[in-house]
């Protein structure tokens, strides 16, 4: 059995503090289990500093400290490794059911927007918050708690920037907005002078700097990303075309009937009129009530708009209630088909859910089609 000195003992205790062992009790701890393996030893020791170094490496795998971190966090918070396996959990758990929601969002099938909700909410709301306070135990120092605080808000803001955004939910560009020039402006500069305080972290940062800064501006260009001058005025010139056709049809129509004076002509002339007034006055309504919904489009110019940023269901009741234009014109095609080939609300099973770039002509269509079903005896 090996003798230690007492001169040993104090070189021991000595490199033990240096290695980041502040507390008293601990220091005595481990210093009593390595005299011990010491002491144990069989074989003859020809450079105890060495031996010495190498006992003490088998209680840590990066640093010595990280055992005072662990007792720390073992004596003050109980539940750590519970909430780190739950912080883990809930992070698997929305990535996986965000990949999931990608897919059924690509397909098409229903519940993508339930489970892009579940998603976005899992790692907002469960997964961030618990790496921000099992963090915080970890890194006591102000600096870094004002780093940690400052990245958490700016990823839930993230989250629910893209959440708004899918959902189509208002405020969505002002989250992303806050998200990039929040973390290009504030946090990277934080980020860097809390960094470049260790040699050993200063390419680690540079390079994490890099990627956030690149992540960002690639994020606040496809936000800022609008359709092109064509694309945009593609739909304009589709809708001024069928328009034109429209009228163009309703007029030779109305010389049709115009040329008969039977009894049965002006009863199918009053009912092309009233079925014109009615489809008018649905197309004013759509036309304001898109206007009234979306900033972006102006009263006077609907070329300068984005004719896809709304669909009908957002224009048109989900309910059972009918609005008054959309009912009036329903109520006059039922006039002109006698209520035998189309049910009472078929014209808004039709037009519910369509993109308004596509509604104006799905109308005229329709009107078009009722003409011609009052035109088949001529």
């Amino acid at each position: 059995m090996y003798q230690i000195s007492s001169e040993q003992i104090d070189y021991m205790l000595q490199q033990i503090t240096l290695q980041g062992i502040s507390d008293e009790g601990l220091r005595d701890s481990i210093l009593d289990h390595v005299c011990c393996l010491i002491e144990n030893r069989q074989e003859p020791i020809d450079d105890f500093e060495q031996c010495f170094q190498g006992y003490l490496k088998q209680f840590y795998q990066k640093n010595l400290k990280e055992i005072e971190v662990e007792a720390h966090l073992l004596i003050n918070f109980k539940h750590y490794y519970q909430m780190k396996k739950f912080m883990l959990l809930s992070g698997i758990a929305g990535a996986g059911i965000l990949g999931i929601s990608n897919l059924f969002k690509f397909m098409h099938w229903p519940g993508a927007s339930f489970l892009i909700l579940i998603g976005i909410l899992l790692l907002s709301m469960v997964f961030i918050p618990l790496l921000f306070f099992i963090k915080l135990k970890e890194n006591p120092l102000g600096t870094q708690r004002r780093l940690l605080s400052l990245g958490t808000l700016l990823a839930i803001a993230f989250c629910f920037s893209v959440l708004f955004k899918i959902m189509h939910w208002p405020y969505a560009n002002m989250l992303g907005n806050i998200c990039v020039f929040g973390t290009i402006l504030v946090f990277v500069p934080m980020y860097l002078v809390n960094s470049f305080k260790t040699k050993d972290q200063q390419t680690n940062a540079l390079i994490t700097v890099i990627l956030i800064v690149a992540s960002a501006g690639m994020l606040y260009s496809l936000m800022a990303t609008r359709l092109s001058n064509s694309l945009q005025e593609t739909p304009w010139m589709v809708l001024q075309q069928n328009e034109k056709s429209s009228q163009q049809f309703k007029a030779y129509s109305s010389q049709i009937f115009g040329s008969d004076s039977s009894e049965n002509s002006q009863q199918k002339v009053a009912q092309f009129k009233l079925l014109s007034k009615h489809t008018e006055a649905l197309k004013n309504y759509l036309f304001q009530s898109i206007v009234k919904t979306n900033e972006n489009y102006q009263v006077e110019v609907l070329k300068n708009c984005n004719p896809n940023d709304l669909v009908t269901s957002v224009l048109l009741p989900s309910d059972q209630s009918q609005v008054k234009a959309l009912e009036e014109f329903e109520q006059s095609l039922n006039q002109i088909y006698g209520n035998k080939d189309k049910d009472v609300k078929w014209a808004k099973n039709v037009l519910f859910g369509m993109r308004n770039s596509d509604v104006f002509v799905v109308i005229n269509d329709i009107e078009k089609e009722a003409i011609l079903h009052l035109m088949k005896d001529k």
